[in-house]
């Protein structure tokens, strides 16, 4: 994903609230917007990835849109890659679609929505 800014909101800011959220929701598992940790045999970078203690890592791709294509694309590039230096391949792949309406909130109303969506 390109990083942009749509509004008020950066995509790597949404991304990164999101992931924050997905930690206060579950157990067990660790989500982090990562802009770090790349793909293997490229420089794309996943939005999200969730890990779990002896599980297969599980990317998300989050695009703005009031569709979820443009996720579902980045989604399914993801699926059978791995992440430099990891030798097990994504198997799972969720493509998140966000409102085009959350990207005139601040970090706090994106949240709040969210929260309610």
């Amino acid at each position: 994903m390109t990083a942009q800014t749509l509004g008020n909101l950066h995509e790597h800011t949404a991304n990164t609230i999101i992931a924050r959220w997905l930690n206060t929701v579950g157990r067990g598992w660790t989500a982090a917007g990562d802009r770090t940790r790349t793909m293997a045999g490229s420089t794309e970078r996943p939005d999200i990835i969730v890990s779990e203690g002896g599980r297969m890592p599980v990317v998300i791709e989050c695009e703005y849109d009031d569709q979820t294509r443009p996720a579902i694309g980045d989604a399914r590039r993801r699926l059978g890659r791995t992440l430099v230096n990891e030798s097990r391949p994504f198997t799972e792949v969720i493509a998140v679609g966000i409102a085009a309406a959350g990207k005139n909130d601040s970090d706090e109303q994106f949240l709040r929505r969210l929260e309610r969506n």
